[in-house]
């Protein structure tokens, strides 16, 4: 039987394919190990998708990140949780005069506004933890030292769903300029119910205010209770309320209340 010249060839390859042993002839599948799907998966900017998780990196990551970045990173998840940001790998320039003044990462709070930190080096920062359910990162670098960069996770954590909030060294009298707040905010759809226990502060110096989540005031506090007045609650008209205690003059005990969010 007569064939053609590129006949030949094939029955020729299949052959030598045949004789190959079974174990030779079929390829092993490795896959990637978890931290290249990572990267592979890895937020460079803008507004990172997701609402439970995920993984930011500088722009080239584990290469060198180029001059004059300056990357912004939003993350957002569900109301009523806030994020845990866990830094995975950290090589940036080194601070100037303990100052991170040519690269760094700003990591903004959810106000848009409060520095959580401002990092550099090459030590691996803490993680770092937001007040409510956002959080903002600027990378930034100049124009004259490139490093690795760095490698971050974030996850959402659940808030409470009650707890406690009360004036520093409670029962024992708090000291003079003090000054603490405490946001709350329940899953969407929710409220907050707050019962104040006791309450004793300097009449009109000293005072603890409450808030609706959008600023406005709902109730505040000042001077002595007595105890028939408590318990004293308050509920919030949405799921967000912001407690806020000035406490100028001291000496007095303070005050103690709790709070639950409502279905």
């Amino acid at each position: 039987m007569w064939l053609s010249a590129s006949a030949t060839f094939l029955l020729f390859t299949l052959r030598s394919v045949l004789a190959i042993p079974d174990a030779a002839r079929f390829l092993t599948y490795v896959p990637p190990s978890p931290n290249l799907w990572t990267l592979i998966g890895a937020c460079t900017g803008g507004r990172c998708p997701g609402t439970e998780s995920g993984t930011l990196k500088s722009d080239n990551y584990p290469g060198n990140y180029p001059d004059k970045a300056d990357t912004k990173y939003i993350l957002e998840t569900e109301q009523g949780s806030t994020i845990l940001l866990t830094f995975q790998a950290f090589s940036l320039e080194a601070p100037l005069d303990d100052r991170c003044l040519r690269d760094y990462v700003k990591v903004i709070d959810s106000d848009d506004n409060t520095e959580l930190a401002i990092l550099c080096g090459d030590e691996k920062p803490a993680p770092l933890k937001s007040t409510r359910n956002k959080m903002t990162l600027i990378f930034y670098s100049d124009e004259s030292v490139n490093k690795e960069g760095f490698q971050a996770n974030w996850k959402s954590v659940q808030n409470p769903k009650s707890g406690e909030f009360k004036s520093p060294n409670y029962p024992e009298p708090y000291e003079r300029n003090t000054y603490i707040e405490k946001f709350l905010e329940a899953p969407k759809g929710s409220r907050i119910e707050i019962t104040i226990k006791d309450f004793e502060t300097r009449a009109y110096y000293d005072y603890l205010t409450i808030f609706d989540g959008y600023g406005n005031e709902i109730a505040r506090y000042s001077g002595k209770y007595d105890e028939d007045q408590f318990p004293e609650t308050l509920r919030s008209p949405t799921n967000r309320m912001i407690l806020r205690f000035n406490g100028r003059r001291g000496s007095r005990r303070g005050f103690r209340l709790t709070w639950k969010h409502l279905e």
